[in-house]
């Protein structure tokens, strides 16, 4: 059960990591069109 539980908190922490990923690339473009 407890294992159960890590693995998904570990699939959510992965997914988070790839939103932020995703923001961040967004943002160094948008910072390149600006310039």
């Amino acid at each position: 059960m407890l294992l159960v539980i890590i693995e998904g908190f570990v699939n959510n922490f992965r997914s988070s990591e790839e939103v932020m990923n995703h923001a961040w690339e967004n943002i160094i473009n948008s910072e390149e069109l600006v310039q």
